[in-house]
């Protein structure tokens, strides 16, 4: 029992030495979200375990591919190996081919591999153009895309998932997507 729901989830998290938080999307935000901040939104910004925030459209079962966008920023990250690690994983466990699509939105900058390179047996495909559109070029039916928020908000609004997610999930009402999230802590 606490006074907000954001609040009595990282509560029980870390009551229960919880490793990782799962909520489920609607896929898009309302007005008052953008302003002040949805409950998804709240737990991001507060949780010290990583957040899988998942909308899934049709049963999992079903998944043909998974495929892990990335961005320039992604692939910076320090939390990248986890990233891959769990997609890895969600795919083998849904006995599905694990695709990585790295998007680099500086049409100059060559599509470069990363260094040191990444331990994982995936297919990744390096492409230049908008994230959004390269993204949604690739997605077909059955497939589970896998957003990571970055560490960056939404400057304009309380959205911690970021805008890329929420355009996508609107375009794509048929796909189901998961966005990772890390802290910055972790």
């Amino acid at each position: 029992v606490d006074d907000s729901i954001e609040k009595g989830i990282l509560r029980a998290a870390q009551e229960r030495d919880a490793n990782l938080i799962v909520c489920g999307w609607k896929g898009y935000s309302s007005y008052r979200d953008n302003f002040f901040g949805s409950v998804i939104d709240n737990i991001i910004r507060q949780a010290s375990v990583p957040v899988l925030v998942a909308r899934f459209t049709q049963p999992i079962r079903n998944t043909d591919r998974v495929i892990l966008a990335l961005t320039d920023l992604d692939f910076a990250s320090s939390q990248l190996q986890k990233t891959i690690a769990l997609a890895e994983t969600l795919a083998e466990e849904l006995k599905a081919t694990l695709k990585v699509l790295h998007v680099t939105r500086n049409p100059r900058r060559k599509a470069y591999k990363v260094s040191p390179p990444l331990q994982t047996k995936a297919t990744i495909e390096h492409v230049r153009g908008n994230f959004v559109t390269r993204v949604a070029r690739m997605l077909q039916p059955d497939d589970l895309l896998i957003l990571t928020s970055g560490n960056h908000p939404d400057i304009l609004s309380m959205r911690m998932l970021g805008t890329e997610p929420e355009v996508i999930a609107r375009t794509h009402q048929e796909t189901s997507i998961v966005v990772l999230h890390f802290p910055l802590k972790v």
